[in-house]
This record gives C-alpha cells, structure tokens and sequence, in this order.
C-alpha cells in the first residue's frame, strides 16, 4: 500500500479535476468509501449516534457528505459541528445538501462515533 504526502495528494486532487471530474463528485466518493469503512467496521451504523467535525475546507465537505450518507442511507444519528461558517465553494454546496436532507448542525451529546474532518490531507 502506498501511502502519499499531503502536498502529493493535493497534487492528485488537481491533476483529476483538470482533467475535468468536478470536486464534489470526488467529495461524494470519499464519503461513500468512508461510510463503507465505516459500516465495515462499526456497523450497523444506525445503532451510533455520530459526532461529525468539519472545518471550513474541502476536507471539511467531505464530512459534510459524510453526514448526509450516515443520516439519510445508514439512517444513524447524526450531529455536524462546523467550526466557520465560511466555506470552499464544494464545501458550501455539500452543506446546501445536508440541509436539503435535514440533517441537524449543533454539539454532539454522547456521541459513540466521531468523524474528524476538521484539517486537509
């Protein structure tokens, strides 16, 4: 397995969405990956009550489609804590969606799961 480098993975981000693949579809594919992980490992998902942190980044987005795949798919309880309400552009539509979805932002009480999706790569 090979592990990259931040500064390699932002490399390969750019290099796939010159080459004409939308940032947010990336954002939904990491999400299904993670939640698939996720299930994998913990589930099912929908006995956890989920604390999801997201910062203002692209990172961040990815938390926030986290967080609708969790809510609305696996049905688990779900709480977004977002520490800006200043946004990437991505990250600004995944929110749009979330709340589309109605997944609730606020503190997490008692989580049994916490998602960190705070920094970048």
């Amino acid at each position: 397995m090979q592990v990259l480098t931040a500064a390699q993975m932002r490399q390969v981000d750019q290099d796939t969405m010159a080459l004409g693949i939308p940032g947010l579809i990336l954002m939904e594919n990491a999400a299904h990956r993670v939640v698939e992980c996720m299930r994998q490992r913990f589930g099912p998902l929908s006995h956890h009550r989920i604390a999801i942190y997201c910062g203002k980044g692209n990172n961040g987005g990815d938390g926030l489609a986290i967080a609708r795949l969790l809510s609305v798919v696996e049905r688990a309880q779900v709480d977004v804590i977002l520490v800006s309400e200043e946004l990437s552009p991505d990250a600004a539509a995944q929110r749009r969606m979330l709340r589309a979805a109605e997944v609730p932002f606020g503190f997490a009480h008692g989580p049994t799961l916490i998602v960190d999706a705070l920094l970048g790569s």
